[in-house]
């Protein structure tokens, strides 16, 4: 892995890595979460930065986005250079001080004996992360059947 990443850029080979490993809910792959490890504690990926994930339960998506999150903080801003010859150079807003831990859950009651009951998750720092990993909605719904 790290040579893939060394041939795309070398300076990439210096950085800091954080590691995912997804779909640790399905059989055939969360089998193999330790050989995996292994493999990536060998070519010196610190055990602290690897993480079994599972993106369809949520399974350690939290503390994968706290380690990250608390690897970028560590390294502090970038060195910032400008080149460029455009006439809008507008500064862009900083970082938001918005937690991914402060959120508020709403409950629909169902409108009839088979409706489901629905959850409704909202906090600035989840609709944030759910833009960013792709979803468009600004609201997570999660259905719960109950029987």
């Amino acid at each position: 892995m790290l040579a893939q990443l060394e041939l795309f850029s070398p300076a990439l080979k210096e950085k800091p890595q954080v590691v995912a490993y997804n779909k640790v809910d399905v059989p055939d792959s969360g089998d193999y979460v330790d050989v995996v490890r292994e493999e990536l504690l060998a070519e010196g990926v610190p055990p602290e930065n690897v993480f079994a994930i599972s993106a369809a339960t949520g399974q350690g998506v939290l503390d994968l986005v706290r380690r990250v999150r608390q690897v970028v903080d560590d390294l502090g801003p970038p060195e910032q250079i400008y080149e460029t010859k455009a006439v809008n150079q507008t500064k862009l807003p900083g970082r938001q001080s918005d937690r991914i831990d402060e959120f508020t859950i709403d409950v629909e009651e169902p409108n009839g004996p088979d409706k489901p009951r629905v959850y409704y998750v909202n906090g600035k720092a989840l609709e944030k992360f759910a833009q960013v990993i792709g979803h468009i909605s600004m609201t997570t719904m999660i259905e719960a059947h109950l029987s």
